[in-house]
């Protein structure tokens, strides 16, 4: 009998495993980077829209965005934050935020705003909740590096 311990049913399984492993490595990679092919396009399309949209504006195409998106769907809702600092960013909203209400009743405020859009419940509603949270992030940072002087 040779040195081996491993029987040939074992190498089998082991070259099977090996084998799906490799596979599933390399689509997923694969539809990793398609993912990000397709969120740095989306990048680019709402820095070119973000000076046509006003805060609301901004919200309305991520959240459409969102719903459509082809990439990977936990990639898509991550990147919620970044579609809309890319949008807001995109124009002056110095004179928008500075209608904005900071405090705690903005955030009632805006998880108000997303169950009237439909958005009640579940994985949509984190999406729409980090949609209104960048604009308040985006606000507040305004508000302290610039002479925009929110509502009391």
């Amino acid at each position: 009998m040779s040195g081996s311990s491993q029987t040939p049913s074992a190498r089998y399984i082991i070259g099977t495993v090996v084998t799906l492993a490799i596979l599933i490595t390399i689509v997923f990679s694969t539809r990793y980077r398609k993912s990000v092919v397709f969120l740095s396009k989306s990048a680019v399309t709402f820095k070119e829209r973000g000076p046509a949209l006003d805060l609301e504006g901004c919200v309305n195409e991520v959240l459409v965005w969102n719903k459509k998106c082809e990439a990977m769907k936990d990639l898509c809702d991550k990147s919620v934050p970044r579609m809309m600092k890319t949008c807001l960013t995109a124009a002056d909203r110095k004179a928008q935020c500075s209608k904005l209400t900071f405090g705690p009743g903005f955030v009632r405020q805006y998880h108000k705003a997303c169950g009237e859009r439909g958005y009640k419940k579940g994985r949509v509603t984190k999406v729409c909740d980090r949609a209104y949270q960048t604009i308040g992030a985006h606000c507040q940072w305004l508000e302290q590096h610039s002479s925009v002087t929110p509502n009391p």
